[in-house]
């Protein structure tokens, strides 16, 4: 009775090994390539500057019934944004820190205001969601505020065709992608940037 018991621990302590990591969070590695829009390039250097917390950003929550989820978004953001504005310029590189940079015609700021993403669980349908909210700044390159405005954009990727991690990263790139096209399209439409660019 006694050697029976004791054989069982090893056991108990396989099955508890097995459940702690079936309960670890569901990890999300997003892509980092993303279409170059097809536009006329604008005659312009350009300059993304982003903070160290955008660029490392990582999304970590516990949702009820669906567990806990790691998103690493912070480099596949600035990978979008970099790759966005080779595409809308002829010259466009990245900048650290927050020192001024006269050489430039158009700094760009991405700040993520909130990030956002819900699964089958919580939404009782087969889609895993991803929403993203930024405030955009651009400035010369002496520091002058030229403009600012919101940008928001959503995806979202049926269940049935991925498994959770990966339908939610096709979710968040599809979001991403959505945000470069708002992006080119507001761009286009601000008069006060159109102006500076083109001068």
């Amino acid at each position: 009775m006694t050697r029976a018991a004791g054989r069982s621990f090893p056991v108990l302590g396989l099955v508890t090994m097995l459940l702690m990591v079936g309960c670890g969070p569901k990890s999300v590695q997003v892509g980092q390539e993303f279409p170059v829009p097809v536009m006329q390039k604008k005659d312009a250097r350009v300059a993304l500057r982003v903070s160290a917390a955008f660029a490392n950003y990582r999304h970590s929550e516990e949702l009820e019934g669906a567990g806990r989820w790691d998103i690493a978004i912070g480099q596949a953001n600035t990978a979008m944004f970099s790759q966005l504005l080779d595409g809308m310029f002829t010259q466009s590189e990245r900048l650290e820190g927050e020192q001024p940079a006269p050489e430039v015609d158009l700094v760009v700021t991405p700040e993520l205001v909130d990030f956002q993403f819900s699964t089958p669980e919580l939404s009782f349908t087969e889609f895993y969601e991803a929403w993203f909210k930024y405030q955009l700044r651009f400035h010369d390159g002496q520091g002058t505020l030229l403009s600012e405005w919101p940008l928001t954009a959503y995806g979202r990727s049926e269940a049935r065709f991925l498994g959770g991690s990966d339908a939610l990263r096709d979710a968040t790139e599809m979001a991403l992608r959505d945000a470069a096209a708002g992006f080119a399209v507001r761009f286009a439409r601000d008069a006060a940037l159109q102006s500076h660019v083109e001068r």
